[in-house]
C-alpha cells in the first residue's frame, strides 16, 4: 500500500509534537507494510497533520488539536478562529480523524458528531536514562515558548515559595527571582539531559498529549501537574506523579511533598508508565487505521452511482439515460428521480426500464 503524509519528512522538524510523529511514522511504517510516497497522485491513501490545503482530497486527518475558547489565561483571538476553521474544514474530508487524547476528542464529539481514533504518541524509552539525576535535585518546566497555554507561572510561583525551578522561560512581565533558573530553548540533545536530571517535571501546560512528559517519566522522573488536558491520560495520580486541580498553587505544594516522601517507588512506576507508549506498538495502530481506511477508499472507487433528476425533460431524459447505461460496470447503480413531470417523461423512463431492468435501479413509487 502507498501512503502520503503531509508534511513530508522534509518539512519537519524533530523538535515538537507534530514532527516527532512524522518522522516516527517515516521511521516506523515501512516496516510494517507501508510504502511512503512523495507525490499524493501516486498513493492509495492520502493523510495529513492538522490542516489540509492543496490536496485533492483527504482519508486520514491526524489533529493534534484545537484552540479552546474558554482555556484559562489564553486569550482567544481571530487567528485562533481561523485556525479552527481550517482544521475542521480538513475534518470534514477525512473518512478517518486520529486525535491523541480523549480530551481533544471531546470536541470531536461534541460539536462534529463524529467518533475520531485515539492513538497517543511515543517514544524510544530505552534512549532515556534513570540514573543521571543531579545532586542539587530541581523541578523543570520546559516547554518552546511562553504564550498561549505555555505558562510558567506555576512552576515560577513554586520557586517564590522557596522549590528551585529550572525553566525555559521567565513568564511575561516577571522579574527573575531567587531558585528560577533560565536556560532558554535548546537543542534536544541538551534538554534530553536536562530532562534526564530533573527529579520532578512539572506538566501544568494544558497540552494535547504531552510527548516531553512521556520522556520525563522515561527518565524515571515523577510528574507534577494539573488534571487538565492530554496530561490526565498518561500520568497516574499517585502512581507516577501528582495531578492537582488546575491553577491550585496549594495542590501543588501539597503533591511536591507526596512526591518526595514517595520518591523512589514512583521514580520506577514512571519509567514502567512510558515503557507502554513505544513507537512500534503506536505504529501498529496507525498502520491498522491505513489499512482499514484504504478498504474504504476502494469499495468507495470501485462503486459508481450517477443520478439523474427529471423535470419535464421527456425529449432528452431518454438520451440522457442511454448515454449512461454503457459506463455501467457490475455494482454501479443509475438513479433516476422524476418530479412530478406533466409531460411524457414517466412513459419515456418507464420503457427504458423495462428494456434494461436489471442494470437500473427501481425508483421508490416504482415508475
Amino acid at each position: 500500500m502507498k501512503i502520503y503524509i503531509n508534511p513530508t519528512l522534509e518539512q519537519t522538524k524533530n523538535d515538537n509534537g507534530i514532527g516527532r510523529v512524522v518522522h516516527a511514522q517515516y521511521e516506523h511504517l515501512p516496516k510494517l507494510g507501508l510504502e511512503i510516497v512523495s507525490d499524493f497522485r501516486k498513493a492509495d491513501v492520502i493523510s495529513s497533520h492538522v490542516m489540509a490545503e492543496g490536496l485533492p482530497h483527504l482519508e486520514i486527518l491526524f489533529s493534534h488539536g484545537l484552540y479552546w475558547r474558554d482555556t484559562p489565561h489564553v486569550p482567544f483571538s481571530n487567528v485562533n478562529h481561523e485556525a479552527n476553521k481550517r482544521i475542521a474544514n480538513a475534518a470534514r474530508k477525512a473518512l478517518a480523524i486520529t486525535v491523541p487524547s480523549e480530551w481533544v476528542a471531546g470536541i470531536y464529539k461534541r460539536d462534529m458528531r463524529v467518533t475520531p481514533t485515539v492513538i497517543g504518541h511515543g517514544i524510544e524509552a530505552e534512549l532515556w536514562q534513570t540514573d543521571k539525576k543531579r545532586k542539587e535535585p530541581y523541578l523543570l518546566w520546559a516547554k518552546t515558548r511562553a504564550d498561549d497555554v505555555c505558562d510558567p507561572t506555576p512552576a515560577y510561583e513554586l520557586a517564590k515559595r522557596g522549590v528551585p525551578i529550572v525553566s525555559t522561560f521567565l513568564p511575561k512581565n516577571k522579574p527573575p527571582t531567587q531558585n528560577y533558573t533560565v536556560t532558554g530553548v535548546m537543542p534536544h540533545a541538551e534538554m534530553k539531559q536536562l530532562i534526564e536530571g530533573a527529579s520532578i517535571y512539572v506538566a501544568t501546560t494544558m497540552e494535547t498529549f504531552g510527548i516531553q512528559t512521556l520522556e520525563a517519566l522515561a527518565s524515571g522522573t515523577p510528574v507534577l501537574g494539573y488534571a487538565w488536558g492530554g496530561t490526565k491520560d498518561i500520568v497516574r495520580h499517585k502512581v507516577d506523579g501528582w495531578l492537582a486541580a488546575p491553577d491550585d498553587l496549594d495542590g501543588l505544594v501539597e503533591g511536591l511533598q507526596y512526591i518526595l516522601d514517595h520518591w523512589r517507588e514512583m521514580s520506577q512506576a514512571a519509567r514502567q508508565r512510558a515503557e507502554m507508549y513505544t513507537w512500534p506498538a503506536i505504529m501498529e495502530q496507525y498502520a491498522a487505521l491505513y489499512r482499514r481506511v484504504a478498504g474504504e477508499v476502494k469499495v468507495e472507487s470501485d462503486r459508481v452511482s450517477v443520478v439523474i433528476t427529471n423535470w419535464n425533460y421527456g425529449a432528452w431524459v431518454g438520451q440522457a439515460i442511454e448515454s449512461v447505461l454503457p459506463q455501467l460496470q457490475d455494482g454501479d447503480e443509475l438513479i433516476v428521480i422524476d418530479d412530478g413531470s406533466t409531460d411524457n417523461s414517466r412513459e419515456v423512463i418507464r420503457d427504458i426500464y423495462k428494456r434494461a431492468h436489471e442494470r437500473l435501479k427501481d425508483t421508490k413509487d416504482n415508475i
